[in-house]
């Protein structure tokens, strides 16, 4: 019988292996704990004066202290993962465990299904560069094993990260390039975003309820949109580019180096070229001061300006165009964002976000 292994809870869903020597376990977390968010800096202003690397002291020290002293009844137990240090537990079921020795994070599913999922992910993006590396898949313990970074998400770095970043348009630049793009009928691309709207409505009551305003605000923008496309826009297709779909702080890491890397790609597909953009834009600004009309006019301009002159598309779109096909993919984005909204209370202040922005978005233009 194969031995168990216990990943006792300490805080912040990080739970640590059981019969850890306690200064290998500070070692650890410390030289490579980034991931895990210990050398953030409060938001609090008085915080700003004290030293990363004394708060991440802290924070490992209580992590460790929560360990040692206070038994909890909430732990992972496997028989894998004999040389990982730590573990989280995952939203949708099944945990990873981090060997932070070999660098290495083991991913657990729970079902053959979501393990098979992932795979599919991993295979489409295998060779991209901005990833963790896949090292092994092993569908008989629904395990694959990836390249540890040891990155802080960028949320956490308490700089001011403009969307104008070299860096950012890089990697912006980088997912477009990945796949070669699509063309669309533009009719159909409307008629598909009609049809997903009106099928948001057709939801449970709660969601009917909280969703039919934003909903209707929706087709207004389309009808809109549909007006000003046969007016002042020649073409009839729409190009469609390979996109992570649901990039944000959260999902970008950043190592020593300052190379980003991207995870999570769940949503990835293709979309207009500025999708990504504006969708790390809005969620940005979930987690911050809501922007005046004018510096959210001016940072989108000034970004969507770098980004077309890095991929040699400058002046391949006139203005209106753009405006256009920018007020497209903000449809797409608010239109992903209902779809994936739970009939729970929990998602009140995100009905209000969604509708601050559509009110923007009405007034907006490049």
């Amino acid at each position: 019988m194969s031995k168990s292994n216990k990943f006792f809870h300490t805080v912040n869903n990080l739970y640590i292996k059981e019969n850890l020597k306690i200064f290998i376990l500070l070692k650890m977390l410390y030289t490579k704990g980034n991931t895990f968010n210990f050398g953030r800096k409060p938001i609090n202003k008085k915080w700003k004066i004290v030293p990363s690397r004394f708060i991440k002291f802290i924070r490992i020290t209580r992590v460790i202290y929560n360990y040692y002293n206070k038994s909890s009844s909430d732990y992972i137990e496997t028989a894998d993962g004999e040389n990982c240090h730590v573990g989280i537990k995952l939203r949708k079921g099944g945990y990873k465990l981090f060997d932070l020795k070999k660098n290495e994070v083991y991913t657990f599913y729970e079902t053959v299904f979501s393990f098979n999922e992932q795979r599919n992910i991993n295979v489409q993006i295998d060779d991209l560069n901005i990833t963790p590396r896949i090292i092994e898949s092993n569908q008989a313990k629904l395990l694959i094993v990836e390249e540890y970074i040891n990155g802080t998400q960028l949320k956490r770095l308490n700089i001011d990260w403009h969307l104008s970043n070299e860096i950012l348009i890089n990697v912006f630049d980088t997912v477009l390039n990945y796949r070669k793009k699509k063309q669309v009928n533009y009719q159909d691309y409307i008629l598909m975003l009609e049809d997903r709207n009106k099928n948001i409505l057709n939801r449970k009551k709660f969601i009917q309820y909280k969703t039919s305003n934003i909903c209707y605000m929706i087709s207004d923008l389309l009808n809109q949109v549909k007006e000003n496309y046969k007016k002042n826009v020649d073409v009839n297709t729409i190009d469609l580019y390979f996109t992570h779909g649901d990039l944000s702080e959260v999902n970008m890491l950043i190592d020593q180096n300052n190379k980003i890397y991207l995870i999570d790609w769940e949503t990835m597909g293709f979309r207009t070229q500025f999708f990504d953009l504006l969708t790390l834009y809005y969620k940005t600004l979930e987690f911050a001061d809501r922007p005046s009309h004018q510096k959210f006019k001016f940072e989108l301009r000034n970004s969507m300006s770098k980004l077309s002159e890095k991929r040699g598309i400058k002046n391949k779109l006139n203005l209106i165009e753009i405006d256009l096909f920018f007020k497209l993919e903000f449809i797409t984005l608010i239109i992903e964002e209902l779809e994936i909204i739970e009939d729970s209370d929990i998602f009140k202040d995100r009905f209000e976000h969604l509708e601050r922005w559509i009110v923007i978005f009405k007034e907006y233009s490049i």
